[in-house]
């Protein structure tokens, strides 16, 4: 993470703030303006002058803000000195102790951060969080040396040294995200009187460019309808695309202790008409509030039910997951806690309900590696239950939020501010191992460019000359002909390695049909799908055999189903290492 960058994210209730009195003098107040405006770098500056003030109580509580700082902002090292100079004095106070703890663990320090723990819990037995953050740390370590068998990869091509996060998928083919980009809309006037401070805007581009393409401004839409000088981010849409819920800052209630108007977070909601042009976008429900936050919508498939993050009065920790249900009039009903399961003492956020209904978010509560780590829960009898860390490489020691997955297939993209990222907050993509599906018409071959999720690349090889080719996408496929003039290899590379390799042979028939088509695949399984046509001489089309037994069977099977012309339609899963024929021959009836 960029740590000159304002981490605009931890505006959203990121950061466990230290519970510490009112006190401080000139440069210690303005500090905790900044450090309540989430605007750390320039909070360290004041109260790096009252550390050393003659003034043992300014320069003590200076030095407990001042060890906060670096630990939100991720600079454990000179948190750790600090916590460990707070320490060494008479005045035992718990609170240190738990930071301490924190700025430990979140440096993947496990051992020395549970002796931390350990000693907050005997100076406050009855707070939850110490034996939370100690089991914690057991677990972490142990999910730090198993092997997951997933990757995740940075989208260096739209990221940035400024924020990009909570990625939303938009009608399929498109990715929404909220950035504060060059670009985006600047702020009327700048919590310092700059005026030049860019806001969260919300983006759009389409996934298939990303990977296929040089990304250039153009490429990446600011999403103008709903940004504003005032933040817009994590947003998500309905499954045509044509309605959108998004997050937005308004002005708050006044603080009448420090006499400032806090900013607080509202859904707003907006929808596109038969033309194309989207309604100006108005508050989503009547439980928004100046009073509190509502915001991190995601919407169930059929539309009927949204969730959400609140630190309404009345939940169970700093911020709840809620959800509300549409009634048949189309208004929203009364926001309902997702329980105890799910909601803890701490921050839950990001809420991503998927189309099969498991429910993803953050939290900094549950037993976690770090910070912010991602959770899955599911649904038992109408209750959320089994809540599950997602473990790395999906979590890491930074905050990782905001994840969002693909609606056919175990792949995604999610948030994160780990350290070795490109920006303040970057967006990752990520990818079960999936069977490639090649789609047959013909003598045509087309498959999905998923590089943006696992990185594989392809090209052909001729068996002929062994003359390669690099096959380049468009429109987020893969499209190459097939012909009986000799065979060829589809060579298949992962990270730049060897990862699989499909041979591909066919015979024409004397009216350049194809007749056979061999596939074979050496190391991984693939699917077929498609029409094949059928022989000339064909009445009803095409059987599919194998090489090593005329017909799979039980799991293995080939199906096979016919048109009306002839044509061979088909769904087949080809295990690697065996061979298999499309054959042009009769099958009467």
């Amino acid at each position: 993470m960029n740590k000159e960058i304002k981490p605009l994210v931890l505006s959203a209730f990121l950061c466990i703030c230290a519970f510490l009195p009112a006190f401080g003098q000139k440069n210690s107040e303005k500090g905790d303006r900044y450090f309540d405006q989430n605007v750390f770098d320039m909070a360290i500056k004041y109260y790096l002058m009252d550390i050393h003030s003659p003034e043992r109580k300014t320069s003590e509580y200076a030095l407990r803000k001042l060890a906060n700082c670096y630990r939100i902002t991720g600079e454990f090292e000179m948190a750790e000195t600090i916590f460990k100079k707070i320490l060494t004095r008479k005045k035992k106070d718990a609170i240190n102790y738990l930071n301490y703890g924190l700025a430990l663990k979140n440096s993947a320090k496990y051992a020395e951060a549970k002796i931390q723990f350990e000693e907050y819990i005997k100076l406050n037995p009855d707070d939850p969080m110490g034996t939370v953050y100690l089991l914690s740390c057991d677990f972490a370590q142990l999910w730090l040396d198993e092997t997951i068998g997933k990757e995740v990869k940075n989208l260096e091509k739209i990221n940035t040294e400024f924020s990009e996060f909570s990625p939303a998928f938009n009608n399929g083919g498109w990715l929404s995200f909220s950035s504060s980009r060059n670009g985006s809309t600047k702020a009327l006037i700048s919590f310092d009187g700059g005026g030049d401070l860019h806001r969260l805007d919300l983006y759009n581009i389409n996934i298939g460019d990303i990977e296929t393409k040089e990304i250039d401004k153009n490429d990446i839409e600011n999403f103008k309808v709903v940004n504003t000088p005032l933040h817009e981010g994590s947003a998500c849409f309905s499954a045509d695309g044509k309605e959108i819920y998004f997050t937005k800052t308004i002005k708050g209630k006044r603080d009448k202790e420090k006499n400032e108007i806090l900013g607080t977070l509202q859904i707003f909601y907006s929808c596109e008409d038969s033309t194309g042009n989207w309604s100006v976008p108005q508050g989503a429900f009547n439980f928004n509030s100046p009073e509190y936050s509502v915001g991190h919508p995601s919407l169930s498939k059929d539309g009927n039910t949204i969730y959400f993050m609140s630190d309404k009065p009345g939940g169970l920790g700093k911020t709840d997951i809620y959800y509300a249900k549409k009634s048949t009039d189309g208004k929203w009903g009364a926001p309902i806690n997702a329980g105890s399961l799910v909601n803890t003492f701490g921050h839950e956020l990001f809420p991503y309900i998927s189309e099969s209904g498991v429910l993803y978010f953050s939290s900094d509560a549950h037993p976690g590696m770090g910070q912010l780590d991602i959770f899955k829960a599911e649904n038992d009898n109408g209750k959320w239950a089994n809540v599950q860390n997602l473990k790395p490489p999906f979590n890491s020691i930074a905050n990782d939020f905001g994840i969002s997955y693909d609606g056919v297939y175990q792949r995604g993209f999610f948030s994160s501010d780990r350290f070795n990222g490109k920006g303040a907050e970057d967006i990752y993509s990520f990818s079960e191992e999936i069977a490639l599906e090649l789609k047959i018409n013909d003598d045509t071959i087309k498959f999905k460019d998923a590089s943006v999720f696992d990185d594989i690349k392809y090209r052909l090889v001729n068996v002929a000359d062994s003359s390669e080719t690099g096959l380049v996408a468009e429109n987020g496929s893969y499209e190459l002909k097939i012909s009986g003039k000799g065979g060829i290899v589809l060579m298949v590379t992962k990270n730049g390695l060897p990862y699989n390799r499909i041979y591909l042979n066919c015979e024409n028939d004397s009216l350049g049909k194809i007749k056979e088509l061999t596939l074979r695949s050496t190391d991984k399984p693939i699917r077929v799908k498609g029409i094949l046509r059928a022989a000339a001489s064909a009445k009803t089309g095409s059987v599919i055999e194998n090489s090593n037994s005329s017909m799979m069977s039980g799991s293995r099977a080939m199906e096979t189903i016919f048109d009306g012309q002839g044509n061979l339609k088909y769904w087949s899963f080809v295990e690697p290492g065996l061979q298999y024929f499309l054959k042009g021959q009769t099958i009467l009836k």
